[in-house]
């Protein structure tokens, strides 16, 4: 069923190969076996791109899996999760898997001992290369990570740095985008836009994560600030001042800049919440709330001296206090 099922892989068949790969099930007897199996339907899921089929055996291989985790298996399984969330529209989650590139191969003092995947054992050309691995995972970083993320998960991880290490633009972006120099970042970005349109997996999602990047880029250039010249901004990000005007009108409509625009000077304004305001606007509500407690309160004791209070359902009522007849 294997070697019929590689045929039909060469050849196209792609369906055909699914189903021979899936009755190889019957034959297994080892946690081996249930993997390899499981990696063969994962590849043609992901050429078919049927990704809850896709899923649903990656969690059978994971289960199958012994310690220590084979770095092959464990990569090939990482990045396949990580391009079915791509696949979603999931950019964090993408993100968090292609850069856990990290693998479990033991213990130490009951602490789990670590071990980087390098990327030759990342063997699976059907599905993604090394390389790529770098790409999806640095254009989804960008997209999606603050700073302190991008810099502990990106720049400073050991293992996810010898991915970068493939792609030397998408690495040069990183850093530039890091170090604020935007418009070198955006260039970058610009040059490298028509291979990864070419991507069979990255293509449909390139003009929003570029559109993602651009506006957290213009986000963090603007967030120091009290107000900036557009006309500046403008030539940080190496683009028209109309334009600009244009993309930060919109990053305000969406509430993701709380600024204003002086179209006359074109100049940007932030909006800091006035504290004295807030100040009063606190201190008035937790007035109105002591007030309200307060009246209940007063309430209940008038209740209690009337003898109004609800008592408890077995309990025997009688008359009022004041109708009772005095006890000898």
């Amino acid at each position: 069923h294997n070697d019929l099922g590689q045929h039909h892989l060469a050849t196209g068949n792609l369906h055909e190969a699914l189903k021979c790969f899936i009755r190889t099930r019957d034959y297994g007897t080892t946690s081996k076996h249930a993997i390899e199996m499981s990696l063969h339907v994962i590849k043609v899921g992901v050429l078919l791109g049927n990704y809850s089929h896709v899923m649903n055996y990656v969690s059978k291989a994971e289960s199958a899996l012994e310690t220590p985790h084979d770095a092959s298996i464990s990569a090939k399984l990482r990045v396949v999760t990580g391009l079915s969330s791509l696949e979603g529209g999931k950019y964090k989650q993408a993100a968090l898997k292609f850069t856990q590139m990290k693998v479990e191969v033991g213990k130490d003092n009951n602490q789990p001992v670590m071990k980087n995947i390098h990327p030759d054992d990342l063997a699976f050309p059907e599905v993604m290369a090394p390389q790529d691995v770098a790409s999806y995972g640095g254009l989804c970083a960008l997209a999606t990570f603050d700073r302190q993320e991008l810099a502990a998960k990106v720049m400073e991880d050991a293992a996810f740095k010898q991915f970068m290490e493939l792609a030397p633009d998408m690495r040069q972006a990183v850093e530039h985008f890091y170090h604020s120099r935007y418009a070198a970042c955006l260039g970058l970005m610009d040059k490298i836009k028509g291979d990864l349109e070419l991507d069979i997996h990255m293509a449909p999602h390139v003009d929003k994560l570029y559109a993602l990047i651009r506006s957290r880029a213009l986000v963090q250039y603007f967030t120091p600030f009290a107000s900036v010249r557009m006309d500046l901004m403008a030539d940080a990000f190496n683009c028209s001042l109309q334009g600009l005007q244009k993309e930060l009108s919109q990053l305000i409509m969406k509430k993701e800049i709380k600024a204003r625009i002086d179209s006359h000077n074109k100049i940007i304004y932030a909006r800091h919440a006035d504290q004295e305001v807030s100040t009063f606007q606190r201190s008035l509500q937790m007035g109105k709330q002591y007030q309200r407690q307060t009246t209940g309160l007063l309430l209940r004791l008038d209740l209690i001296s009337n003898d109004l209070a609800i008592r408890s359902s077995n309990r025997v009522l009688g008359p009022p206090r004041g109708d009772r007849d005095e006890e000898p």
